[in-house]
């Protein structure tokens, strides 16, 4: 049994100016556009709604290529691209999230590729992941990113539960800086 597993934790302070055009790109997003998914399986329904604002890469997909469809075209944000593009050799499947209060996300199948997480509201969560019966936990706090490894399972939960949890994510294959692969065992 292997118990010494990385469930990720904290990458990097996050620019001022990176972080508001997240939530001004959040905001809008909500305001005008359909989200691509809608609900959990736990929590059917607005609780939990996503807008998807990249199309993954056809060779780290591993699935069919998606459609445009729901495929939002953000203009602006190619500074957030740059910035992540410094940490990670390709950025995939960038999203939006929102997360209403007293909904939690629990047991999420594992993914093929980890996760960097943005937190875009003080609203503090905490991510859950699973691996052989262990639990670890990740306090995510606004201002900064972390590396989340969905490779196993995972959940979210709102440490409050009295306002809503808006968040930006993507899927990377690997760190640019070898240090990095090995302090969240990125293979």
């Amino acid at each position: 049994m292997t118990t010494n597993f990385n469930p990720g934790g904290f990458l990097c302070k996050m620019p001022d100016h990176l972080l508001t055009l997240m939530q001004s790109t959040s905001l809008e997003l909500e305001k005008n556009a359909f989200p691509c998914l809608i609900g959990t399986e736990d929590y059917p329904g607005e609780g939990y709604r996503q807008w998807k604002i990249q199309v993954p890469p056809r060779e780290l997909s591993g699935k069919k290529q998606e459609t445009d469809f729901n495929i939002l075209d953000v203009k602006g944000f190619e500074p957030v691209m740059d910035f992540f593009g410094e940490f990670v050799n390709s950025i995939f499947r960038f999203r939006m999230s929102l997360l209403a209060p007293n909904v939690e996300i629990k047991n999420d199948s594992p993914h093929k590729f980890p996760r960097i997480h943005i937190p875009l509201s003080d609203t503090d969560s905490t991510f859950y992941i699973e691996h052989e019966n262990i639990v670890k936990s990740i306090k995510l706090e606004y201002g900064n990113a972390y590396m989340i490894n969905v490779i196993y399972f995972h959940g979210v939960k709102i440490d409050d539960n009295l306002e809503q949890r808006r968040n930006a994510f993507f899927s990377f294959d690997r760190f640019k800086d070898i240090e990095l692969n090995k302090k969240f065992n990125i293979n």
